[in-house]
C-alpha cells in the first residue's frame, strides 16, 4: 500500500540522478514504498527482454504435462540492461538472479515480477502451455520497431553533432578571425 510520505520533498528532483534516471529515489521519497512496491515498480519501469522458453517439435513431459511445438513451458529468459540474463520458473517461484536468493517467493525480485505482469498485462507473453506463436510476432515487431526508432535516433544524433561540430568549428574559426584582427 502507498501512503503519502511526511519526508519533505527534495527542492530540485532533477538532482536525484541514477541509471534510470531520478524517478525512483524521487518516488521513494514522497512515498513510503516497502521493497516489494519498490521491485514492482522496477519490474514496470526498467528496460528487460524477456523470452519464453517453448517445446520443440515432439511432445515432451515436464511438470505434469504434455506439451505441443510452440507451448510455453512456463521457463522465461530475462535480459536486462545491463546485460545480465536470469531464468524465470514461474512454476517453481524461482530467479536464477541474486534478489531472488536473498527474498523469500511471496515478494520475488523484479524479473519475477516482470514476467507475471506481462503475462497479466497486454502484452502477449504466453504462460505455461499456451501457444507462443503470437508472442513472436510481437516480440520480432518490437524488435523491428526499436531497431527502426534506434536508426532513426542514430541518424538524428549524428546529424545533431554534425550541426555542432560545423557550429563549433565556425566558432572557432571566427573566434580566430577575431584574435588575428585584434
Amino acid at each position: 500500500m502507498i501512503a503519502e510520505s511526511t519526508t519533505q520533498e527534495p527542492e530540485d528532483p532533477l538532482t536525484l540522478k541514477g541509471e534510470f534516471g531520478w524517478t525512483l529515489k524521487y518516488i521513494s521519497q514522497r512515498f513510503d514504498l516497502d521493497s516489494a512496491e519498490r521491485r514492482t515498480y522496477r519490474a514496470r519501469t526498467e528496460p528487460m527482454l524477456v523470452v519464453p522458453e517453448t517445446f520443440p517439435a515432439r511432445r515432451h513431459k515436464i511438470g505434469g504435462g504434455p506439451f505441443e511445438k510452440g507451448e510455453a513451458t512456463g521457463i522465461y529468459r530475462v535480459f536486462s540492461s545491463s546485460g545480465s540474463e536470469y531464468e524465470v520458473d514461474l512454476a517453481e517461484r524461482t530467479c536464477t538472479c541474486p534478489d531472488m536468493q536473498e527474498n523469500p517467493p511471496e515478494t520475488g525480485c523484479k524479473h519475477f515480477r516482470r514476467v507475471v505482469l506481462m503475462i497479466e498485462g497486454d502484452q502477449p507473453l504466453p504462460a505455461r502451455g499456451e501457444d507462443a506463436r503470437d508472442y513472436w510476432d510481437w516480440f520480432f515487431e518490437t524488435i523491428r520497431a526499436v531497431n527502426q526508432f534506434r536508426e532513426g535516433l542514430d541518424s538524428d544524433l549524428q546529424n545533431a553533432v554534425l550541426r555542432a561540430a560545423s557550429a563549433g568549428h565556425k566558432q572557432d574559426d571566427d573566434y580566430q578571425t577575431a584574435m588575428v584582427e585584434v
